[in-house]
């Protein structure tokens, strides 16, 4: 059986809903909460570039446990 889906970063913005958005980013996200935002964009030049960037309404517990820590 083949996928007829469209991945949803490929479609139209337009054809895309709130609630689509939020199943979306929870799904890949494992977070309960909807994200804070989104923003859905297309840009090209040498290369065409689909994107859905999502900012989550908190940050994880440990987000800056090793941030001063040298790699």
């Amino acid at each position: 059986m083949q996928n007829i889906n469209k991945a949803i970063w490929t479609r139209s913005a337009e054809d895309i809903d709130e609630e689509e958005y939020n199943k979306f980013y929870k799904t890949f996200s494992k977070d309960e909460e909807d994200p804070m935002t989104y923003t859905h964009f297309k840009t090209d030049g040498g290369v065409e570039f689909r994107s859905i960037l999502y900012i989550p309404k908190t940050a994880p517990e440990n987000l800056y446990d090793e941030y001063y820590k040298g790699k």
